[in-house]
This record gives C-alpha cells, structure tokens and sequence, in this order.
C-alpha cells in the first residue's frame, strides 16, 4: 500500500485504498462516500437498540479516516477560498522552486487551470477541511466536491504537496 504524506508535516492525508484520478496533473481525485460511526468506529452491522441508533452518525470516509474533521467555513466564497490557498500554494511553489525546479511550471498551469475551470464555477458544492493535529498555515487544505443534497463525490489532494511511502 502506498500512503500519501504532505510534505510540510509529514501527515498522512491518504492511501492507494481508494480509488484515485490524476487531473491536470496536479491534483488527486479521491472518491469518498458516506459512512456510518458508532463509537468512533465505522459500523458494518446494524445497532442492536434505538439508544445506540441515536449514537451513530454519518460522516464522509475520506475526512474521517484521515483526522480532516477541521472544516474551514467559507462565508465569502470565492473569495474566501482564493485567500486560503495563496498562502498554501506559495509554500509550494518555494519547494518544488528549491527541489524540483522542472515541477514549476506543471503545478502553476495545472492548479490555475484546475481552480478556474473545474472548483471556481462551482464554489458553493465544495468544503474546504484541514488536518485536526496542525493549523492551516502547516498542512494542505482538502476540498471536498459535494452534490447539491451534501454528497459527498470527491476529495482533492494537491500532487506536489504530496511524497509518496510504501507501508
């Protein structure tokens, strides 16, 4: 299996145990799906009382299992969004400048063309979450595409914010 680590805090954000898309080069289109929990745990069988249905609640696979649980609320919209990845994106592009320089250019054109075409028109179906052990100026931001009903389809991981470990 292969993990997914930011390369700015060494957290696993995601593994090769989801199904993965590559687009544009530069980001990761991981599916997610809905979940229940009990407990803390996920739950593949049915509670056995209604008190214990009470306690189990449905949350996203991806944001769960990967401590993501730090939802950003974007009031502004578009705005709002530009400004958190700015600084995230600068980070970045300061790596890649400093240890793979020939990366450049790929993550400058893939990213404004991922963010214009495919997240910008669509700003209202995405929720923004970031890691529960660092503050957002340490670890990637996640977007994560929701239908209109909430569901959600995708999470997004930045490439070259990532490093790949064999576990």
């Amino acid at each position: 299996m292969i993990s997914y680590k930011d390369i700015f805090t060494d957290l696993e954000m995601i593994t090769d145990d989801y199904k993965m898309r590559l687009v544009d080069d530069v980001i990761y289109e991981v599916d997610c799906k809905l979940i229940n929990i009990y407990n803390g745990s996920q739950l593949h069988d049915p509670v056995d009382s209604d008190e214990d249905n009470e306690n189990v609640i449905e949350v996203n696979d991806v944001i769960h299992n990967f401590d993501l649980s730090g939802e950003i609320e974007l009031t502004d919209g578009r705005q709002a969004f530009m400004e958190l990845f700015r600084g995230y994106m600068r980070k970045v592009q300061k790596d890649l400048k400093d240890n793979k320089p020939e990366e450049l250019e790929t993550f400058r054109n893939g990213s404004n063309k991922y963010l214009s075409h495919k997240v910008g028109p669509s700003i209202n179906n995405f929720r923004f979450y970031l890691s529960l052990f660092t503050n957002e100026t340490d670890t990637m931001p996640v977007m994560v595409k929701h239908l209109d009903d909430g569901t959600p389809l995708y999470a997004c991981f930045w490439k070259h914010g990532l490093y790949e470990e064999e576990k």
